[in-house]
């Protein structure tokens, strides 16, 4: 009989869809339910009657204890796979088998609160952790191939070969303790991509400051951001980490104060202002703490122009490469453009392209062509005001944002002749889907600013214009944009 066969038992229990049974060696029933969330004191014993049934409204576990082993099961749960309980169990070893409806696994072995290896049952050779080959010998043998045998077989097969534990079905017979958990936050966050941040979106202008900025400034942005935010909970005194822990797991109407302060101790000092401002900003408003930030930041320039940038690349490293769209029009003055856009000019006038919040419009006239260039994102209409702008004779529009819509239009005489999706260039709509096939469409990049660079070298060959770096040193006319 495989060693998979002995949990076939699970197909028919109330386990079968969503659980988590980890096993740690090492620590009593009490120190187990505290990393857990929970509280052996306030612990109800129950029997196996009922138990299993899954709990929407509430996060439990039980708990067993197994020779020198602490069984915790989660019925319909997933704590015990989570970094935030597994580096808790700190002065002993955990194994974690969790498994769901969905097909997502998760087995992880940690020792002494660090994880040592950890992977999906479904890809057992993608492993991280501090030494992810740890179980390999241990792991050879078992049918990790075989479609037929469940993930959740697997992973306790392999659990009882590392603890010599197997999960039978008398453990969940009896009466036990049962705990009711009040999960652990998730760790800070050590990484930020600031493009895909929500705080570039909102104020691109800060988020390029934050990103250009010393680990100096950062951290006193992070700590004002923070400060700020906890005055508005009617917190003075920065509290320590554990501290902040303890008060996140309290859900209420001070949440995003609590999340800052908590953001706020990043080691990385780029991840730390950012999330810590995001947060803070949703608790006492991103306009009445803008000020403060820009101020910490020494009230930088917005940038402008090229940047001093070159090449096929510049859109990787430019403040455009985030969002952006430009439409080149012939047929209109640049006043009929502005009308159709409805931007108002605005008071700074000419000069070159510059990030701003909010953002602004800006129009240069290039031969035949009105080019207009928006920089940032600009939720509207695309077809219908492309095909409005051709009506006296063409427009081609290119449109981008990292991790979202990037697209390429052209109209002619107020009919939309071909659009795509930049993600998939060779789907394609309008009344000539195939008016473009004989200039060869650039391949898609990597996100919304690699892909921009193809899409913009298509309408420099269908226009003449290129946009290049040095284009956004010369003179544009600033427009704004009703809301």
């Amino acid at each position: 009989m495989e060693e998979t066969d002995r949990y076939a038992w699970l197909d028919e229990s109330p386990l079968t869809e969503a659980a988590c049974v980890t096993f740690v060696e090492g620590m009593d029933l009490a120190a187990v339910a505290t990393a857990f969330g929970g509280s052996l004191d306030e612990a109800v014993e129950v029997a196996a009657d009922g138990v299993y049934e899954p709990d929407f409204e509430h996060q439990t576990a039980v708990l067993r204890q197994v020779g020198e082993w602490v069984v915790v099961i989660e019925a319909n749960g997933y704590e015990g796979s989570r970094r935030e309980v597994l580096r808790r169990l700190a002065t002993g070893r955990a194994v974690s088998c969790f498994w769901n409806v969905n097909a997502l696994t998760r087995f992880s072995l940690a020792d002494l609160g660090t994880v040592v290896t950890s992977f999906e049952a479904l890809f057992p050779d993608d492993r991280d952790g501090s030494q992810p080959d740890a179980l390999e010998e241990l792991r050879a043998g078992l049918p990790w191939d075989d479609d037929d045998t469940g993930t959740d077989h697997l992973m306790l097969a392999l659990a009882a070969r590392i603890t010599g534990v197997e999960f039978t079905p008398d453990l969940l017979t009896g009466p036990m303790p049962e705990v009711r958990l009040r999960a652990w936050p998730d760790d800070v966050a050590e990484w930020v991509s600031p493009r895909h941040e929500t705080l570039t979106r909102q104020d691109p202008e800060l988020s390029y400051a934050l990103q250009q900025a010393d680990e100096a400034s950062l951290r006193r942005v992070a700590r004002t951001a923070a400060d700020r935010a906890l005055a508005s909970a009617g917190i003075h005194e920065r509290p320590t980490a554990a501290v902040l822990d303890e008060l996140a797991r309290r859900p209420g109407r001070h949440a995003n104060a609590i999340e800052a302060a908590r953001a706020a101790t990043a080691a990385n000092a780029l991840a730390a202002a950012f999330h810590a401002v995001t947060r803070a900003g949703y608790a006492v408003g991103a306009a009445a703490l803008r000020e403060a930030m820009f101020a910490d930041l020494g009230s930088p320039t917005p940038p402008s122009g090229s940047g001093g940038l070159s090449g096929d690349t510049w859109l990787d490293d430019h403040w455009l490469g985030w969002a952006g769209c430009v439409t080149y029009v012939r047929g209109l003055d640049v006043a009929a453009v502005t009308a159709a856009l409805g931007a108002e000019a605005y008071p700074a006038g000419a000069g070159p392209v510059t990030l701003s919040t909010p953002p602004l419009t800006w129009v240069r006239v290039v031969g035949e062509w009105v080019v207009v260039l928006e920089p940032g994102r600009r939720p509207r209409p695309g077809d219908p005001l492309v095909e409005r702008l051709s009506a006296h004779g063409g427009a081609i529009q290119a449109q981008w944002e990292t991790g979202g819509d990037v697209w390429f239009r052209h109209a002619v005489g107020g009919v939309l002749q071909v659009r795509f999706n930049g993600y998939a260039p060779e789907q394609r709509w309008g009344a000539a889907p195939h008016s473009l096939d004989p200039l060869p469409v650039p391949r898609p990049g990597f996100d919304g600013g690699g892909q921009a660079v193809g899409l913009l070298a298509l309408a420099a060959r269908m226009t003449g214009v290129e946009l290049a770096p040095a284009g956004l040193d010369e003179q544009w006319e600033a427009h704004r944009c009703a809301p």
